[in-house]
């Protein structure tokens, strides 16, 4: 898939999520899961925000990192070719796991 992000745009793919707890009750999938932060892969990332200044603003993502993102009201989900995607802002992602 080719696609162009402007500013600080990321494109993240969300990582499974259980479907057993940490109990071993097994959570049938209508139960939506309430977590503000969730896992998932980078896709693809924009050029980065414009400043006041002009500078571009490095991105501090790249794709193919895993990383922690907020997931609240301003995240956009959509579907590419099939799978699920999330439209965050670069200021949206709280890690990157290593």
């Amino acid at each position: 898939m080719k696609i162009a992000l402007l500013s600080d745009y990321v494109v993240v793919a969300p990582a499974p999520q259980e479907t057993v707890t940490a109990s071993g009750i097994v959570l049938p999938e209508n139960v939506e899961n309430k977590e503000k932060v969730k896992q998932g892969t980078v896709e693809h990332v924009g050029p980065g925000k414009t400043l006041d200044n002009g500078n571009v603003q490095e991105m501090p993502v790249k794709p193919g990192d895993t990383v922690f993102f907020k997931e609240d009201w301003s995240a956009e989900k959509m579907v590419l070719e099939g799978k699920e995607y999330n439209l965050i802002h670069a200021s949206d992602v709280i890690a990157v796991i290593n």
